[in-house]
């Protein structure tokens, strides 16, 4: 078994002087049942950006960083969390491996929930309109 179920809150934010904090934007479930463990890897399409739309200039642009807040399920024994935290999608993938530790004895991850959630630093002059970014979530084995 090697599933991921991702889905997008369609969350519209406000940015600006203020910047937002650990605001959920999506939730994702996993399960896996390989002995070695398995990876996520977050792929944005802006490069870990929210860009305004319609244009390339990466002044028109803010950096973000996304958290995994852990909210249901199993992760399996034996296997060892990534930092959840300060995540920097790239895009070439931003990896995180969920993969065995000291106990070669594993179990499967079974419906293990994280919500997504975004940090935005506060910025100034942004131009107005709206920011967006697409971030693709794929799930392999180790």
């Amino acid at each position: 078994i090697n599933d991921i179920t991702v889905a997008d809150d369609a969350t519209a934010l406000t940015l600006g002087a203020t910047g937002v904090s650990n605001i959920k934007v999506g939730s994702i479930e996993v399960d896996n049942n390989d002995p070695d463990g398995f990876k996520l890897t977050f792929a944005s399409a802006n490069n870990g950006k929210l860009a305004i739309s319609g244009s390339t200039d990466s002044d028109k642009s803010i950096s973000y960083t996304l958290t995994l807040d852990n909210q249901s399920g199993t992760i399996g024994d034996g296997i060892v969390l990534p930092t959840l935290t300060g995540i920097a999608p790239s895009s070439a993938g931003q990896d995180l491996s969920f993969g065995i530790g000291s106990n070669p004895d594993t179990s499967p991850s079974v419906d293990l929930g994280y919500h997504v959630r975004i940090n935005v630093p506060a910025s100034t002059g942004l131009q107005p309109g709206s920011y967006t970014d697409t971030m693709t979530i794929t799930i392999a084995n180790l």
